[in-house]
């Protein structure tokens, strides 16, 4: 028999009565209810509590290890919240970037796996982990999850307090929509920006022959095309083109959703503010912040997101000074982007 444990935690004057759901209830629901159902200042006590009531609701229905007999106990709470997290991962890499700052945001402990991304990526024993040949890759108690997206989902799904999806409906489908705009444009873009100036030189010194080959290594075709083009073409070329004009998408969007509030989905920093922020972390190493001069929104919202203690943890930190040289020592990318945008700003609407 189930034994139902009620909890009772008042804040800001809202006292909520807290009950274990049926085994059966799904987590995703049980999150959203807690994101729609309650203020910021309540989402995490009320999520510590509901956590800990499901999991006692399913050790009581036979399914856990822990008896039921003398009453509540948070040990698996303690338990889970205590598994074991692996990320492999790059220090400039993006897409690490993007599960550092969530893991970072949640306040959680993980083992690092730093890789140097000079073809360790492709070793056998690391491919078996990520077939894709590319980073993060997360391990959760043995259970592996790939792409960046996925992992900062995965995360703010398991582990749910404080909640980095928005509350709003509305709110909720921008931070899909910038993640989506992440994944499809700004992604490329980037590749073609970084192989076009601070990852050029190892490309750019072998024979085309020798470049075919390597690019032909990586799983992921596509971005080998990217790189191929960013290297003998540069970023006057039209996928240079076509980069600039992404990125300048997004910095529209980021000032457009400045002028609501002061995050990009909704009152509250959300998993939408953290797919964008290591984009800008490369813009603003390629040099290339002059992007938004005249985008104040854009400026302020950058500031806030740097000012938390997030970013420090989950980027400033991993910046080696070898990885700051490489950026420091580029030729200015900013001559073939200005003309980039110049020539789309003359284009008829």
């Amino acid at each position: 028999m189930n034994q139902r444990c009620e909890f009772s935690v008042t804040l800001s004057g809202t006292s909520a009565a807290v009950q274990p759901p049926p085994a059966n209830q799904s987590q995703i629901d049980i999150d959203y209810l807690i994101q729609y159902s309650l203020p910021r200042s309540g989402q995490l006590a009320i999520g510590f509590l509901l956590g800990l009531a499901i999991e006692l609701s399913i050790a009581g229905s036979g399914r856990g290890g822990i008896s039921n007999g003398g009453g509540c106990a948070a040990a698996t709470h303690r338990d889970r919240e205590k598994a074991m997290l692996e990320l492999y991962h790059g220090t400039t890499s993006v897409c690490a970037q993007k599960a550092r700052l969530t893991l970072a945001e949640k306040g959680l402990e993980w083992e690092s796996h730093l890789m140097a991304l000079n073809g360790d990526q492709l070793d056998p024993a690391y491919l078996k982990l990520n077939p894709n040949g590319v980073v993060p890759t997360l391990v959760h108690d043995g259970n592996v999850i790939v792409e960046s997206t996925v992992i900062m989902h995965y995360l703010d799904d398991t582990f749910p307090a404080p909640p980095l999806m928005p509350r709003h409906p509305l709110d909720r489908t921008r931070a899909h929509l910038f993640k989506k705009l992440m994944d499809e444009y700004i992604h490329p873009a980037c590749i073609v920006f970084t192989f076009a100036t601070a990852n050029r030189a190892p490309l750019a010194s072998l024979s085309k022959e020798q470049r075919d080959a390597q690019l032909a290594k990586a799983p992921l075709q596509r971005q080998s095309e990217y790189k191929r083009a960013a290297v003998e073409e540069g970023l006057g070329s039209p996928m240079g083109k076509e980069a600039t004009k992404s990125f300048e998408k997004l910095l529209k969007w980021i000032q457009e959703s400045t002028e609501r509030g002061p995050w990009l989905a909704g009152p509250d920093f959300s998993l939408a503010d953290i797919a964008a922020t290591p984009y800008m972390v490369r813009l603003e190493m390629l040099k290339l912040s002059r992007m938004w001069d005249h985008k104040p929104g854009v400026a302020q919202w950058w500031e806030r997101v740097k000012a938390r203690p997030s970013y420090e943890t989950a980027i400033a930190k991993w910046l080696r000074p070898e990885d700051i040289a490489r950026y420091e020592k580029i030729a200015d990318p900013w001559v073939n982007v200005s003309e980039n945008l110049a020539a789309e700003a003359r284009r008829p609407a």
